[in-house]
């Protein structure tokens, strides 16, 4: 089984709004290990995506957006300085 994912070297600083374009197909992305510090609202629009990992960046705050990664099975937010729980964001049962 093949799962669409992106490939993302180390030292993004941010992430796209275009990511959006990638909604129907993207299930996984991996962007650990990063300078990362915010997180666009189209992540929110990433329908699709399963699994989000976001380990060690910079993220202190998440959109509200996230809301509406209903699919959504796991997610790493492990090492980042966040202000507020990422379960406050997120209502799923099936999240890890």
């Amino acid at each position: 089984l093949l799962i669409p994912a992106w490939p993302v070297p180390c030292c993004v600083q941010d992430i796209p709004p275009t990511i959006v374009r990638l909604a129907s197909t993207l299930m996984v992305l991996r962007l650990d290990n990063n300078s990362i510090s915010t997180l666009p609202d189209a992540v929110g629009k990433l329908v699709n995506l399963r699994i989000l990992d976001l380990h060690s960046n910079f993220i202190a705050s998440l959109p509200c957006s996230l809301g509406g990664l209903t699919g959504l099975h796991q997610l790493n937010l492990l090492d980042n300085p966040l202000n507020v729980s990422p379960g406050s964001y997120l209502h799923s049962d099936r999240l890890h």
